[in-house]
């Protein structure tokens, strides 16, 4: 479940919507079993997801503009990043309200929304532990077909 709007423009009376989308139940709990097997402390920053689609020709900019507006009111945001080359495409923030409560807000084209949706049911076979190593690679590669052909707004910066 994702609810999707488009922002406002900034202001300094910009908050966040008060819905997004919520993890499933069956989609947490794989990703608690998996964290718990790691060597490292657990972290969900996603059990809650904000989606903001943004004009293709001024998608970093907005990107900074939404960024700066939650710092304005107090919201701890990580740095803007870019794309990554490969594969998912759209760009992932987790913020922390004055609580500690973390959340994610993902930033979208239309076309890399539109595929990150046809492309869902892929990866969720992906994490299933008994996806076969065959049919990982397959999807894999259908994913990474699928986002290759998605255009990349100009001056949004590659990363790894």
């Amino acid at each position: 479940m994702t609810t999707r709007s488009q922002p406002p423009l900034p202001r300094s009376d910009w908050k966040l919507p008060p819905r997004g989308s919520v993890k499933g139940r069956t989609s947490l709990e794989r990703k608690l079993a998996d964290l718990a097997r790691r060597d490292f402390p657990l972290e969900v920053n996603d059990s809650l997801r904000y989606t903001a689609v943004l004009d293709f020709e001024r998608y970093w900019e907005r990107s900074a503009e939404l960024v700066s507006a939650l710092r304005g009111q107090g919201y701890v945001v990580d740095d803007l990043t870019g794309w990554k080359a490969a594969r998912y495409q759209g760009m992932n923030l987790t913020l922390r309200d004055s609580d500690g409560f973390e959340f994610e807000l993902q930033f979208h084209t239309t076309e890399s929304l539109r595929t990150s949706d046809e492309t869902h049911a892929w990866y969720e076979e992906i994490r299933e532990r008994s996806t076969s190593p065959v049919r990982l690679a397959q999807l894999r590669r259908l994913i990474d077909d699928r986002y290759a052909v998605v255009p990349r707004p100009p001056g949004v910066p590659m990363v790894d």
